[in-house]
């Protein structure tokens, strides 16, 4: 980890009675008090400095992070989401997904098409990185209607799985603060706080991969601290210079369930149009 940059110390200047004092003692005294006062301001100020520095290079990382994601503006994807209950009962649902960067924001769009079931049923996600939020709507065919999710229900199970909705949209770099650990020659482990209080998690643990700049492994914290849920990104497959999970699976430590998103079919080379990721893509 680079170590904080500080200034330079400056020397301090020796301390001078005038001429005319007489109090030798009174002075070396004088002059060991300020040296004392010196030394635990230093003592209170570096932790300080080191903790900010700390947390300018953790947000660098998740800067990369979000960066090496986005190398193609047009993704393309479909995606087996495998869900298993604590008693091994085992569901599969199928979607496609759809996601492209634009200047100021990103949106994804999952739309499913097996079982039958939920085929048809799809989610818009937009993240706005100016406002530092995102919006969500979801299309339901059996009602024939478009419903933005409220805040309550962005932290809702996704299609009944062990991700959240908001899971699925993903994080902003901005909604936490983010504090380097510690590091290995092969992981950055992070350490983030969610900056808004109302946030469904207290904290998040990540580990990095160094070289690709990827994470490993994510653990997510409920309001009381406990542990909730991990996300393992099984395996990682590198497209076009840009590398990507291909396997996800999070367990969640309280209901004991667990679930998995397997992604195949990957395209970023097939332009996506703003209409593809509109309202007009949600419900077509």
């Amino acid at each position: 980890m680079p170590q904080p940059l500080l200034a330079s110390p400056v020397r301090p200047q020796p301390f001078t009675l005038p001429r005319s004092c007489k109090a030798i003692g009174m002075g070396r005294r004088l002059s060991l008090a300020l040296m004392m006062a010196a030394s635990a301001f230093m003592v209170t100020l570096l932790p300080a400095l080191s903790a900010t520095a700390q947390e300018q290079d953790g947000r660098a990382v998740m800067e990369k992070v979000r960066d090496q994601a986005r190398i193609h503006e047009n993704q393309r994807a479909e995606v087996d989401l495998v869900i298993r209950n604590a008693k091994g009962r085992e569901r599969v649902r199928r979607f496609r997904l759809l996601y492209k960067v634009f200047p100021d924001r990103t949106k994804s769009l999952a739309k499913f098409f097996r079982p039958a079931s939920v085929s048809g049923t799809a989610m818009l996600s937009e993240s706005r990185e100016e406002e530092g939020d995102t919006l969500q709507w979801i299309y339901l065919p059996a009602l024939r209607a478009i419903r933005q999710l409220s805040t309550e229900e962005k932290n809702d199970s996704f299609m009944g799985s062990d991700f959240s909705n908001a899971d699925i949209a993903g994080r902003q770099v901005d909604q936490d603060n983010h504090l380097i650990v510690r590091e290995d020659e092969r992981l950055i482990y992070i350490e983030s706080i969610p900056k808004d209080q109302t946030d469904p998690y207290s904290k998040l643990e990540l580990e990095i991969l160094r070289e690709i700049y990827v994470p490993s492994r994510i653990v997510f914290y409920d309001r009381q601290g406990k542990r909730l849920k991990t996300l393992e990104n099984k395996k990682i497959s590198r497209v076009k210079g840009m590398y990507t999970p291909v396997e996800a699976q999070m367990s969640n430590h309280q209901s004991q369930g667990i679930s998995v998103l397997n992604k195949s079919n990957i395209d970023v080379e097939t332009p996506i149009s703003p209409l593809e990721v509109g309202f007009k893509g949600l419900r077509n």
